[in-house]
């Protein structure tokens, strides 16, 4: 079973804050992105999360992002996020600090 964690985007600071507990308040998304842990990590063993923008061990640069199933895809494809794709890949940046890598 994979660890359930999240980060967000802090819109008031720009920039990724960890360790998120999230509660059930509608405010908070004024404020915040969250993203989802995919329970996956990188080649360098970096954690691979929802937003994260990976280089593919094929050379392919992929925004990742999470479906209506809760299965992680690429942003812009219908390819699934799979161990291989993490195992050889590696976290380039996320979408919000790096959105320059995926233009």
């Amino acid at each position: 079973m994979r660890e359930i964690k999240f980060r967000a985007w802090d819109k008031t600071a720009q920039k990724i804050v960890y360790n998120i507990v999230i509660a059930n308040t509608k405010s908070d998304n004024e404020f915040f992105v969250f993203m989802q842990y995919t329970g996956l990590k990188d080649k360098n063993g970096k954690e691979v999360y929802e937003g994260d923008i990976l280089c593919s061990h094929a050379g392919l640069t992929l925004p990742i992002t999470v479906n209506e199933t809760h299965s992680y895809r690429f942003m812009w494809g219908k390819d699934l996020l799979c161990k291989a794709d993490s195992i050889y890949g590696e976290v380039i940046g996320n979408i919000y600090e790096d959105s320059e890598l995926i233009e």
